[in-house]
């Protein structure tokens, strides 16, 4: 019963026991370059796209779905910041996020009324946005207003963080919808038994996950200074990797925890920024990034497996000490 508790216990710590350990190794590594305030500084700031965006996923991926568009809706979003922007900042935000908004409302529609697989569906979004990218500025970046350069402070974007979490915190835990959400992951037809409205469900998950990725375009459009058709690349690979590294369980449902993209963010960019730190090519980075990736999932689609060996190996030796007890006894 104890070992069974510890279990548990380990098993819900061992994404953060796991990024503790990163830093740790990082730090004898680097000879402790990685544990620089500055250095410090400029790992939470560059986890702060990633770990919005990967909050937006989270809600996709608790539903047991996918969102492969997180990189297109950044790219797009960027661009109408660009554009809008010029003739007036604030109508260019708040098209920026009606952009993000429209994108998750009609991706939710195909998902949930069209029966679209959320994979296809979000795939067909990611195309279909690349292409129009390709069109509207190939040939050349759109730059933001002057004034937006401001914003990219680590002053401004720590409290933006702070707030987005804050509320992404209550929606999961405090509101029936993130319940909800939990148990379409879990038992979808149940879940249509117990009166939810899956489909609203679903479709609000993709709205949520489109307004958050706007905001992580508002920050990439400003840490970058232009819109181009680069904005957002790789971010589709590395939210699924960020919230697997977090603990995020693949198959989402009732399990699913708020905290694993944070602290998924916090891994990745430790693992990247000490691999930069040590001189590796952004090449081999993607390479060990991709073999992490597929590790983590061999080890958490199998944790049943590995737990039932531990629980295997803890009954035979529990019965063997009962056997030589027993013949002492006798004898």
């Amino acid at each position: 019963m104890k070992s069974k508790k510890l279990t548990r216990v380990f098993s819900q710590l061992s994404s953060l026991i796991g990024l503790i350990l990163l830093v740790a190794l990082f730090a004898i590594l680097t000879k402790g370059t990685s544990l620089t305030m500055l250095n410090i500084k400029t790992v939470i700031g560059q986890s702060i796209i990633l770990m919005i965006s990967s909050v937006g996923v989270y809600f996709i991926m608790s539903m047991g779905m996918m969102n492969l568009s997180t990189g297109g809706i950044i790219c797009i979003c960027c661009y109408v910041l660009a554009k809008v922007g010029k003739i007036n900042i604030p109508l260019g935000i708040l098209c920026m996020i009606a952009t993000g908004t429209f994108i998750g409302f009609l991706t939710g529609v195909s998902v949930a009324i069209l029966k679209v697989p959320s994979f296809l569906a979000t795939l067909c979004v990611s195309y279909i946005i690349d292409g129009l990218i390709i069109q509207l500025i190939a040939s050349q970046a759109e730059s933001i207003p002057f004034a937006l350069y401001d914003m990219d402070d680590f002053s401004f974007k720590l409290p933006l963080l702070i707030v987005v979490l804050a509320v992404c915190w209550l929606i999961s835990t405090r509101t029936k919808f993130g319940h909800h959400v939990r148990m379409v992951g879990s038992q979808e037809q149940a879940a249509i038994y117990t009166g939810i409205s899956v489909n609203k469900v679903k479709i609000i998950a993709f709205v949520l996950c489109g307004i958050l990725c706007s905001i992580a375009g508002f920050l990439t459009a400003v840490r970058s200074g232009t819109a181009s058709v680069q904005s957002g690349q790789g971010m589709m690979f590395n939210t699924m990797i960020t919230l697997v590294l977090g603990g995020f369980p693949v198959g989402g449902g009732t399990k699913s925890n708020i905290s694993a993209p944070i602290i998924g963010s916090f891994m990745l960019q430790v693992l990247t920024n000490g691999l930069a730190i040590l001189n590796v090519s952004t090449t081999i980075q993607e390479a060990i990034k991709g073999v992490v990736f597929l590790a983590i999932i061999i080890i958490m689609t199998n944790k049943g497996n590995i737990a039932g060996l531990f629980q295997s190996k803890n009954s035979i030796k529990a019965n063997n000490t009962l056997a030589t007890t027993t013949l002492g006894e006798k004898q």
